[in-house]
C-alpha cells in the first residue's frame, strides 16, 4: 500500500501544479502575464533544485522514476503546449528562452562554486568530506544536463507533433495525448542516454520511467484538454505551419526584423484609418475617460487642437431619447454595443454605440459616433416645411372657399338692401315700429357686408389702392385709429428704426392690420401683471424673428424686405392654437367678443401684398406678430 500511496501522492502533487498553473494562466487578462510566469519559473527553479538532489521514487523495488523529470516537467511541457495554442507561436518562444535561461544560470551557478572552491583563499572541508562535496556538485551537474537535453527536445517536438497532428485533424484531446506522450518519451531516452553516457543503463530506470511517464502524461493530457475546451478565446492552431516554432527561434532575427516591419505598417494604417474617418472613434478607460481620440472626435467635442485625454465623455451631455446614458464601468457580460443618442456639451448631436473591446491587457470600451446634427436639423426643418405647406393649403382653401361664399351673400346682401330701398319709395310706412324694423334690416345688412368684405380680403378678391408708405407713418396713423380707451390703457412703445422704409400698398387694409395685431395684444394682456406692448419697424435683417419665407417666394433677399412687428407680454399661445390662428372664424374669445376674423384678414392682406406674416408664441410669455413686406422697389433704388 506504501507504494501506491507514493505513486497517488506524486500524482496529486503533479496535478496541483497543473491546475494552479492553468488558474493563473485563465486569469492573465486580469492579472496580466507576469503572475503566471513568475508562478511557473518557481514551480521550475524548484524541479531544477530537486532534479540536482535526485530526489526519486521507487515503487515495487524494480520501478524507480526521478521527481523532477517526472512531476515536475509534465506540468511545464502541458504549460508550453498551452500557450503554444492559446498565445500563439511569440509567447511560446519567450518560454521557451526562459526554461534555457534557467538552465543556463542553475549550470553558471553550479560551475562558478566548483570553481571558487579551488581558488586560494577559500577553505573546504578536508577528507571524505571534500571529495563528497566534488562528487555533488559533479553529479548534480551532470543531471542538470541531462535534464536540460530532454527539456530541449520537449519544447521544440511538443509544438512540431501537435501542429502535424492537427493538420491531420486528429481530435485535440487525442493531439494533446499524443504530442505529449512521444515528447516524454523522447525526453526520458534522451535523459537517460546523457545521464549513463559512460555507463550502462539500468533496466528497472528505464521501465520504471517510461511507464511513469506515459501514465503521467495521460494523466495531463486530460486535464490540458479540458480545460482547453473550456475556455473560449485560444487561436486555432491549424494554420500554423508543423515547424513554425523552429523557425520562429532559430531564425529568429530575420523573422523578428520581418514582424517589426510589418507591425510598423500596421500601426500606421491603423492611426491612418483610425485619424482619417469621418466618424468619431474614441478609446476610454473602465471610468468612461478619453484614452485617444480622432480628428472626427475632436472637432464633434470641441477641442479641435486640444486634447481630449482625460475627460469624461458623457460631461456635461445630455441624451436625446431621455434615457439615461451608458453608466461606467461597462458589465463584462456585455457582448452587443449599446446604442444611443447624445447631445454633446459643444451642442453637436451624436448617434453613438459603446462596445469592449477585449485586449491582452484588459477590456477597454470603445465608442463609435456620427455626427447627425445637421441631419436633425434637417429633418426638424422638413417638419417645420411641411406643417407650413399644410398651413398655407389649407388656409389657401378656406379662403377659396370664404371667398366664393363672400362673393354670392355680398350679392344677397345688396338685394336686401335694395328691396328695403323700394318698400320705403314705392310704400312708405307710417307705423314707427315698421320703420325702425327697416331701419334695423338695413344695419345688420351694412354689417353683414363688412363682414363679407373682410372675408373678401382674406381671399385676397378684395378692391386695393397701391401707395407709397413710409412704415413709421403707417404705424402712427394706425394708432390713431383705436379708441381713447384703448390708446390711454395700452402701455405701448414705438422702437426707432435703425432706416426708414417704404412699402407699396394700400393703406387703409395695411393700417387695417397693424390695428388688428394691436388690438389682439391690448386683449392677450388683461389680467397680467406690469402690461407692455412693443412697436418695432425697419430692415427684415433686424427683425425680432429670424425671417422664414413661404414656399411661394423662392428667392429671398433680406435687403429687398422690411417688417413691422408687435410684441406683447400676455398670456400667449400653444403651438396648436398658432397652426390656426389664421382661419376665419377660429377664435378664442369669449361668445360675443371676437369675430374670428381679425387675423384671417391680416393673413389675407399680406399675402395679397407679396409678404408674409410670422408668429412666435410662449404660453405665459407673450407673443410676437411679424409681419414681412417687400421694400418700394424705388426705395430700393434710392438707397
Amino acid at each position: 500500500m506504501e507504494y501506491i500511496y507514493a505513486l497517488v501522492l506524486a500524482l496529486l502533487e503533479m496535478t496541483f501544479i497543473s491546475v494552479a498553473l492553468g488558474l493563473l494562466h485563465n486569469l492573465r487578462k486580469t492579472l496580466g502575464l507576469a503572475p503566471f510566469y513568475l508562478a511557473l519559473g518557481m514551480f521550475f527553479f524548484f524541479a531544477l533544485i530537486v532534479g540536482a538532489a535526485d530526489i526519486r521514487v521507487s515503487l515495487f523495488d524494480r520501478l524507480d522514476f526521478q521527481l523532477m523529470t517526472t512531476v515536475f516537467s509534465l506540468p511545464f511541457m502541458a504549460a508550453l503546449l498551452m500557450i503554444y495554442i492559446t498565445d500563439g507561436t511569440v509567447e511560446a518562444k519567450r518560454l521557451i528562452i526562459g526554461f534555457l535561461v534557467l538552465f543556463g544560470l542553475f549550470l553558471y551557478v553550479g560551475d562558478v562554486t566548483q570553481l571558487q572552491l579551488s581558488w586560494r583563499g577559500f577553505v573546504k572541508a578536508s577528507g571524505f568530506a571534500e571529495g563528497t562535496l566534488d562528487m555533488l556538485l559533479d553529479e548534480s551537474r551532470r543531471r542538470i544536463q541531462a535534464a536540460a537535453a530532454g527539456c530541449a527536445a520537449d519544447v521544440f517536438l511538443l509544438p512540431v507533433l501537435y501542429s502535424q497532428l492537427k493538420k491531420n485533424r486528429v481530435r485535440q484531446h487525442l493531439a494533446v495525448f499524443a504530442s505529449l506522450l512521444v515528447a516524454q518519451l523522447a525526453d526520458a531516452s534522451l535523459y537517460l542516454a546523457v545521464l549513463y553516457r559512460h555507463q550502462p543503463v539500468p533496466v528497472d530506470l528505464v521501465t520504471g520511467t517510461l511507464l511513469i511517464r506515459s501514465l503521467f502524461s495521460c494523466w495531463v493530457s486530460i486535464l490540458l484538454s479540458v480545460y482547453l475546451s473550456r475556455i473560449e478565446d485560444h487561436n486555432e492552431p491549424d494554420i500554423r505551419a508543423a515547424f513554425d516554432i523552429v523557425w520562429a527561434f532559430f531564425g529568429g532575427s530575420r523573422r523578428t526584423r520581418h514582424l517589426e516591419k510589418l507591425l510598423q505598417e500596421w500601426q500606421g494604417r491603423y492611426r491612418q484609418l483610425m485619424q482619417e474617418a469621418g466618424e468619431m472613434i474614441l478609446l476610454l478607460d473602465s471610468a468612461g475617460c478619453i484614452l485617444e481620440a480622432n480628428r472626427a472626435a475632436l472637432k464633434i467635442l470641441g477641442l479641435t487642437g486640444g486634447k481630449a485625454s482625460g475627460r469624461l465623455i458623457f460631461e456635461g451631455a445630455q441624451s436625446v431619447s431621455g434615457d439615461d446614458l451608458p453608466r461606467f464601468p461597462l458589465s463584462r457580460d456585455q457582448k452587443t454595443p449599446i446604442r444611443f443618442e447624445v447631445i454633446f456639451a459643444s451642442g453637436r448631436r451624436v448617434n453613438g454605440s459603446l462596445s469592449l473591446l477585449q485586449m491582452q491587457s484588459g477590456s477597454f470600451p470603445v465608442m463609435i459616433g456620427r455626427d447627425v446634427t445637421e441631419e436633425a436639423r434637417l429633418a426638424e426643418e422638413k417638419e417645420r416645411l411641411s406643417e407650413q405647406l399644410a398651413h398655407s393649403q389649407r388656409i389657401e382653401s378656406i379662403g377659396q372657399l370664404a371667398g366664393g361664399v363672400a362673393h354670392d351673400f355680398n350679392n344677397h346682401l345688396h338685394a336686401i338692401l335694395g328691396h328695403v330701398d323700394v318698400i320705403r319709395y314705392l310704400h312708405p310706412p307710417e307705423d314707427p315700429v315698421v320703420v325702425q324694423h327697416l331701419e334695423k334690416i338695413a344695419v345688420i345688412a351694412e354689417e353683414s357686408g363688412k363682414l363679407t368684405s373682410q372675408l373678401l380680403g382674406f381671399a385676397r378678391r378684395g378692391q386695393y389702392r397701391r401707395e407709397r408708405l413710409l412704415l413709421t407713418d403707417l404705424i402712427r396713423k394706425s394708432f390713431d385709429l383705436l379708441t381713447p380707451k384703448h390708446r390711454a390703457e395700452m402701455n405701448c412703445h414705438c422702437l426707432p428704426p435703425s432706416r426708414e422704409c417704404r412699402v407699396c400698398g394700400d393703406p387703409i387694409q395695411l393700417e387695417q392690420v397693424l390695428v388688428n395685431l394691436l388690438l389682439n395684444a391690448y386683449d392677450g394682456l388683461k389680467g397680467r401683471p406690469d402690461p407692455e406692448i412693443i412697436i418695432r419697424c425697419g430692415p427684415a435683417a433686424d427683425a425680432p424673428l429670424t425671417p422664414v419665407p413661404p414656399d411661394g417666394i423662392r428667392t429671398f433677399d433680406p435687403a429687398d424686405y422690411c417688417f413691422f412687428s408687435v410684441t406683447d407680454n400676455g398670456c400667449g399661445m400653444s403651438r396648436d392654437m398658432i397652426s390656426r390662428i389664421f382661419e376665419p372664424f377660429f377664435t378664442t374669445k369669449p361668445v360675443g367678443q371676437g369675430t374670428g376674423m381679425g387675423l384671417a384678414l391680416v393673413y389675407g392682406a399680406v399675402i395679397h401684398h407679396h409678404g408674409w406674416p410670422q408668429v412666435e408664441s410662449t404660453p405665459g410669455k407673450g407673443s410676437t406678430f411679424c409681419i414681412f413686406l417687400p421694400v418700394d422697389t424705388a426705395d430700393i433704388r434710392d438707397s
